[in-house]
């Protein structure tokens, strides 16, 4: 019965971001409006004393984790690997989730540090030495400089 419920309350968010987003002006997406809200209400219940099935909450919690994944991914720095990157992120990430719905804090904060790492090193630019730079490049470089 809780996954029904669940389920319902997903598609009455997502519905109702669908239409609020008609009247934002930034992007946004319904179904992770929808999935993360229902998990954050129940996470909250959960730590308020209530009874709730953290099956369900964790199902709700890894989607997530996946989606972050795959809406980040285009964003990596030039030259990393996507694959790389969900192999690293997803599974560190359901780690994390567990030290949050099973209150092992050290394990979420091991977790939450590992992921700020990984997010880091994917994330960030780094300074391309001179000697680093591709011989293809200084090419285009030095014809630029050369075309006026």
């Amino acid at each position: 019965m809780t996954m029904l419920i669940v389920t319902l309350a997903i598609f009455v968010l997502t519905g109702m971001t669908s239409v609020l987003r008609r009247f934002i002006s930034f992007p946004v997406c319904p179904i992770c409006v929808g999935v993360s809200s229902t998990w954050i209400v129940l996470l909250g219940l959960l730590f308020s004393g209530f009874a709730i099935d953290t099956r369900v909450l964790a199902i709700l919690m890894g989607g997530s984790i996946v989606g972050i994944a795959y809406k980040a991914e285009p964003h990596l720095v030039a030259n990393q690997s996507p694959m790389l990157w969900k192999s690293l992120f997803i599974p560190i990430g359901f780690l994390l989730v567990y030290g949050v719905i099973d209150r092992a804090w050290s394990i979420l904060g091991i977790s939450a540090a590992v992921i700020a790492g990984i997010a880091l090193w994917f994330f960030l630019p780094r300074t391309i030495h001179e000697d680093q730079r591709s011989t293809r490049t200084k090419s285009i470089e030095e014809k630029m400089k050369n075309c006026c």
